[in-house]
């Protein structure tokens, strides 16, 4: 499905499932197919699943010039308006996270709980890595830029998700537009600061083998969301969706379902 927001912006979405809206922010230079089908039912159970491409990535247009986060999070509260969603849960995972906590700095009002997933509150936290320029390679060498976003252990062990992963970026290539801008909007990004406001319940999730967002930034995140609670998965890689599926979806539902 499509939704015109103006102004030249346009967003692919899709809903599974019924019940209370649980929006899916993706990370850099992901489409909304990087959610597999597995992920998402334990949750489409329960919730009214909403995923989306960002602007200018997939199947969303976007006017050429640069985006900020502000702008990220501005198009997620428009595709709410468009839905007729008051309020929705929120899930972000790497930039997708940054795009979830600048939702939940700027909007308050409109999110219920908040689960943000291998990211971190300011481009300055994170430790720099050699592996972290090999994310520009989605689009030319899928294949070895999982050496980055998942464990060894993993990859030696699941080929077939590691196959299906990298089959997902061939398919769905950013554009080097979206690239440069994407990497402009992370780059200018800091919340250090702000996210100190953010008082509804937080999940915090991280994979210690993290290549691309070290997991110490999740504890920087935990001590500056007060009502948080942070999982870390030892020995896993910054896709822990991928690596730890059924725990991270198990602990995700229970979070959303417990009272507040």
């Amino acid at each position: 499905m499509q939704t015109d927001l103006g102004n030249g912006v346009s967003l692919k979405y899709e809903i599974h499932g019924s019940g209370y809206p649980l929006i899916l922010v993706t990370g850099f230079g992901a489409t909304l197919d990087l959610w597999s089908h597995e992920f998402i039912q334990p949750m489409a159970k329960l919730f009214q699943v909403i995923t989306f491409d960002n602007r200018g990535i997939g199947g969303s247009m976007a006017p050429p010039g640069p985006i900020t986060m502000p702008l990220y999070a501005s198009d997620v509260i428009a595709l709410m308006d468009q839905l007729g969603l008051a309020k929705a849960h929120l899930l972000g995972i790497s930039m997708g996270g940054m795009i979830s906590q600048q939702v939940a700095v700027s909007y308050p009002n409109r999110v219920s709980k908040l689960i943000l997933g291998a990211t971190t509150c300011s481009s300055k936290l994170i430790r720099k890595n050699p592996r972290i320029a090999s994310l520009v390679l989605l689009k030319w060498m899928p294949r070895f830029a999982m050496r980055a976003m998942l464990s060894k252990d993993f990859i030696d062990t699941h080929p077939q998700s590691v196959d299906r992963l990298a089959q997902v970026a061939r398919d769905h290539p950013a554009s080097t537009v979206a690239i440069k801008q994407q990497s402009s909007a992370v780059k200018h990004y800091d919340l250090a600061d702000q996210v100190t406001a953010i008082r509804v319940p937080t999940l915090i999730l991280a994979g210690t083998d993290d290549q691309i967002i070290n997991h110490e930034n999740s504890d920087i995140l935990a001590k500056k969301i007060r009502s948080s609670h942070l999982i870390k998965y030892p020995g896993v890689g910054h896709l822990f969706p991928l690596e730890r599926r059924e725990e991270s979806t198990a602990a995700i539902v229970k979070f959303l379902t417990q009272p507040d």
